[in-house]
């Protein structure tokens, strides 16, 4: 009885250390591949100026989505060399 207190007390502990952290979205559409951030405290409207810039990052043409896994951010291009 004594093991299994200990197993639940464990899990709920790392139940809740996982959903403290901030999501990662590593495919299109996110996680679940349906648009929709359970993340708290996003701005429904945005002020006229825009949101504030966090960061910036000099990328080449393309088309595609940002993954976020582990707090970095990858977002494919490429960078035309010669002309071509």
């Amino acid at each position: 009885m004594k093991k299994s207190k200990i197993f639940l007390l464990a899990a709920a502990f790392i139940t809740c250390l996982t959903s403290l952290q901030a999501q990662d979205w590593p495919q299109f559409l996110g996680p679940t591949r349906n648009s929709f951030s359970p993340e708290k405290g996003i701005l429904r409207t945005w002020p006229e100026t825009g949101p504030e810039v966090l960061w910036t990052a000099p990328v080449g043409i393309g088309y595609g989505g940002p993954v976020v896994k582990d707090g970095k951010v990858y977002i494919l291009d490429r960078e035309v060399t010669g002309g071509k």
